[in-house]
């Protein structure tokens, strides 16, 4: 809005006295930041994976893991996922995984299947590659990884600080990928 003037610049009034004003359009919102497309944030996520340094292997059909033994990441084939943000998703929760690994983040790696150790691990590989995801702005899909969540549960119930702890874990791992990564 612009105060209405008359021919010798001084302010125009109704006959109340009110300044009458004169409404404009808002021009339109131009960002100062340039943000990247879908196709470049996939890129973005690629490019992490490949500069990590991690031994990662598309070789089986059904699942994802990180064997710590050999120190590699096992992913299903990019065209086995029904999106790539799926795809990439997976593949920095192994990452953050991989991360713990002796020569890196010295993460105890969790136990068998099930243990609460292993649920602990995931949890922080999981929140990690939500970070992740985020930092690189690429959507992830939380029910796909709702099969843990039980597991979680349980390790929050039964440690009031564990969700802190993960968190704090969680950006632990997404910190050293990114400073792998700059």
């Amino acid at each position: 809005r612009e105060k209405v003037l008359d021919k010798e610049g001084e302010q125009v009034r109704d006959e109340n006295g009110r300044t009458l004003f004169m409404e404009k359009d808002i021009p339109p919102y131009e960002s100062e930041v340039k943000g990247y497309s879908h196709e470049e944030q996939l890129d973005l996520a690629e490019d992490m994976l490949l500069r990590s340094g991690a031994h990662i292997m598309n070789d089986v059909a059904n699942g994802a893991f990180y064997s710590p033994s050999r120190d590699e990441i096992h992913l299903p084939p990019k065209e086995a996922f029904p999106e790539l943000a799926g795809y990439y998703s997976t593949a920095l929760h192994e990452l953050g995984h991989w991360t713990g690994h002796p020569s890196r983040l010295n993460r105890d790696m969790g136990n068998g299947f099930g243990s609460e150790g292993y649920a602990k691990a995931e949890l922080r590989a999981e929140m990690a590659s939500v970070y992740l995801s985020m930092d690189l702005g690429i959507p992830f899909n939380p029910t796909n990884h709702a099969a843990y969540t039980q597991s979680w549960l349980r390790v929050l119930k039964n440690d009031k600080m564990a969700f802190h702890k993960a968190a704090k874990d969680a950006q632990d791992i997404a910190d050293y990928v990114k400073d792998l990564v700059k």
